[in-house]
């Protein structure tokens, strides 16, 4: 019984699930996205459990595992190719993969950036997040798959956003039409966009914003598109989906960076307000903003020395509202100083 069930186990690509109660008793744990949930097998399905109550559960369909929600509702699927397992939202759209090397299993997003691994530790598997630290495990060899479709249907309730925090006012992106505080969504004419990559989880959108940002880093005269909230908006879109005007290669003068809530939006409505800015964006017609830079005069320079650092006329976010001045820039790190750590190197 044992022989035949681990057979059927590998020929099935050790998936979680497969009637595997019938030869193991295993469970599963994972802390993602601020959620903790288990799963383990019952009957010829795999439940899900979250506090000791059912958000889903996982059945072999064919050649396929089905994944629902708590209330029944089918919110994606998975489906090995080749050497690849390939996730697909309720709507058959990819949202992810995992592939198998060695002991390792990487999982990736429907960008292709890396968000975790699970590894055979022993007699157990070990699951990892994108910066390779433990977030699980599950008491079996077997390597049972994370849910991806369940994890993001989830966690669809929240979306982290990524934004321009600070940016050189005399350097390319500013003067392109780019402000502090814009939330970034690619490139016109890239199908690929931050909206698709929505992910709860700051740290995993920030890699998948600079996979995409950066990809095209080296370019010239591409536009960058963009939506500019509208003043003292609050999880409603009352503002405009904007593009820059040709950008050229190199290094264009921003910094940017992925937050849960931030300004805009709080976690509890970003996922609406993602929604309303992806019905913006679908519209099309992308106009350049007005472009009215401030004049560098119009702000007062430090007169002191900073050690390691130079002054630079900037726009950047502070406490949720974008300011213009003079700011201290770490020459390493190309980190804004705060006035504590410019107090402390100057001289």
């Amino acid at each position: 019984m044992y022989k035949n069930c681990l057979k059927k186990l590998l020929l099935a690509g050790a998936v979680a699930a497969f009637s595997v109660s019938q030869c193991f008793a295993w469970t599963i744990k994972i802390t993602t996205g601020g959620m903790t949930y288990e799963g383990a097998p019952l009957g010829n399905e795999v439940v899900y459990r979250s506090k000791g109550k059912i958000i889903g559960s996982s059945r072999v369909l064919g050649n396929e595992i089905e994944y629902r929600d708590g209330k029944g509702l089918i919110v994606g699927s998975v489906r090995k190719i080749g050497n690849e397992w390939s996730f697909r939202d309720g709507r058959g759209k990819i949202i992810g993969s995992a592939v198998k090397l060695g002991n390792v299993l990487t999982y990736k997003n429907g960008g292709g950036t890396v968000i975790g691994t699970s590894v055979l530790s022993g007699s157990n598997t070990e699951y990892r997040n994108n910066s390779n630290l433990p977030i699980g495990k599950a008491d079996t060899d077997t390597m049972p798959l994370r849910p991806i479709p369940l994890e993001k249907a989830l966690s669809a309730s929240t979306s982290s956003l990524t934004l321009v925090e600070g940016l050189d006012l005399t350097m390319a992106a500013a003067k392109a039409g780019l402000r502090a505080g814009d939330i970034i969504i690619g490139y016109e004419g890239v199908k690929q966009t931050t909206l698709d990559q929505a992910d709860p989880d700051p740290k995993v959108m920030q890699l998948s914003s600079a996979s995409l940002i950066r990809k095209y880093e080296n370019k010239a005269d591409v536009a960058l598109v963009f939506y500019r909230p509208a003043p003292d908006e609050k999880n409603t879109a009352r503002g405009k989906v904007y593009k820059t005007g040709p950008l050229p290669a190199g290094k264009r003068g921003f910094r940017y960076r992925t937050f849960a809530s931030y300004g805009s939006f709080t976690a509890a409505g970003s996922a609406e307000y993602v929604a309303q800015i992806r019905k913006l964006y679908e519209a099309g017609n992308f106009e350049v903003p007005p472009i009215s830079l401030p004049d560098e005069n119009s702000a007062q320079k430090d007169p002191r020395t900073v050690s390691g650092a130079t002054q630079e006329f900037r726009e950047e976010m502070v406490n949720g509202k974008a300011e213009i001045g003079w700011f201290w820039i770490d020459n390493s790190s190309r980190k804004l100083l705060n006035a504590q750590q410019v107090d402390k190197r100057a001289h």
